[in-house]
């Protein structure tokens, strides 16, 4: 008795009392075979085999054993609140369950493989998808804007009238500038990779330019001579050269479909009816340039925003007044990488990665406002 005298033991069987108790006001204890728990030849043989892949060996008797009594036990308190109906109104349980729902009619959608016909008249339909994006080959000297100041873009011309003076010209001769953190050569490279490492403004002057020697070309960074060695243009691509990636496009898309057309064809046996007037009261009018405060980082080939209200976490877009946000963070003092306050008016809209298909929310910096080098969220900085 002294065990019914401590709190645990009181909670065990004031728990046990409820249980009794909702299990004869329910038909819980009403049929034979949903009290039986059947632990069958092919579940042990499972049990075993997940057991040999994780742990690269046969399980011992005493380990099996103790294998099914774990199944039991799961498949007790499974049942048990299910019964109790602790599956209701939980949000995880939800996504699991619609998860699973949508996973079937995927899995569905891809039991056949897709014919070449199919494979063929998807990619007719999406060719600009996979168009392949030109690339460019070329050296760059930099000029490091915050040592010489406004004298940069006086220093780059000079150097590049130096460059073109000689016969043969050079085709790499970053002697001539500043120390650069990255490469100094770079081959068949494309629009998004040379984006990533020296932001979109100089991308898209790079690109544009003819073989030979070019500057000053702007950057983040500060500005830059460009010898450009290659340019190859873009082009549409066949079937055969990229068929992995269709193959993937055309399943996901099935797949995508698979799971509509399951949707639709369940909902037509629901009556659904939505309080219009509570909805319309709730809806906000769209958003457009607002301010934004976070913490932003930059470190060559990525930038990110973290909100401070709400702690939101956004790519930035190279594009905008973006440049100027960039310049200021790396003018600043910081470590390496460093997240740095900012202030700036911009919208979130999608864009596509940096990497993978499809498209993110990513930050778009309409106008930059202010950065302060060593506060944090909780300082104060201009709105």
């Amino acid at each position: 008795m002294k065990l019914l005298r401590e709190p645990l033991g009181q909670f065990v069987a004031l728990g046990i009392v409820l249980f009794v108790v909702y299990a004869l006001a329910s038909d819980l204890l009403a049929s034979d075979e949903a009290r039986r728990i059947a632990i069958t030849e092919s579940e042990i043989e499972l049990l075993a085999t997940t057991w040999e892949r994780q742990w690269q060996r046969a399980p011992t008797a005493k380990e099996l054993h103790a294998l099914v009594d774990s199944r039991v036990r799961e498949e007790v308190l499974y049942r048990e609140a299910l019964a109790l109906g602790l599956d209701r109104n939980d949000v995880v349980v939800r996504r699991r369950m619609v998860q699973k729902m949508e996973l079937l009619s995927q899995d569905l959608a891809l039991l056949a493989d897709p014919t070449d016909p199919e494979l063929q008249a998807f990619f007719d339909e999406n060719r600009e998808d996979y168009r392949i994006p030109p690339r460019v080959s070329f050296s760059h000297v930099y000029f490091n804007a915050d040592r010489r100041g406004e004298a940069v873009l006086e220093d780059a011309e000079r150097v590049l009238a130096e460059i073109r003076a000689q016969t043969p010209q050079p085709t790499a001769t970053s002697g001539r500038g500043d120390r650069f953190m990255l490469a100094y050569d770079y081959v068949l490279r494309s629009p998004r990779e040379v984006q990533q490492a020296f932001g979109g403004q100089f991308a898209q002057a790079v690109f544009e330019l003819e073989p030979g020697w070019h500057g000053p070309v702007l950057s983040g960074y500060g500005a830059h001579l460009v010898h450009l060695a290659e340019r190859v243009e873009s082009r549409l691509p066949e079937l055969g050269d990229v068929r992995q990636r269709v193959v993937g496009d055309f399943n996901r898309a099935r797949s995508e479909r698979a799971k509509e057309v399951l949707y639709q064809g369940l909902k037509e046996g629901y009556e659904v009816d939505v309080d219009r007037d509570a909805l319309a009261g709730r809806v906000l009018p769209a958003a457009t340039d607002i301010p934004w405060r976070g913490m932003f980082s930059y470190m060559a080939d990525a930038a990110l925003f973290t909100a401070c209200d709400g702690g939101q976490r956004y790519p930035v877009a190279q594009e905008a007044d973006y440049l100027a946000l960039e310049r200021a963070y790396l003018a600043a003092e910081h470590e390496p990488g460093e997240a740095l306050l900012v202030a700036i008016v911009g919208r979130v809209d999608q864009r596509p990665p940096m990497e993978g298909e499809g498209t993110r929310e990513t930050l778009i910096v309409e106008r930059f406002v202010e950065i302060r080098a060593g506060a944090s969220c909780v300082g104060d900085l201009a709105e």
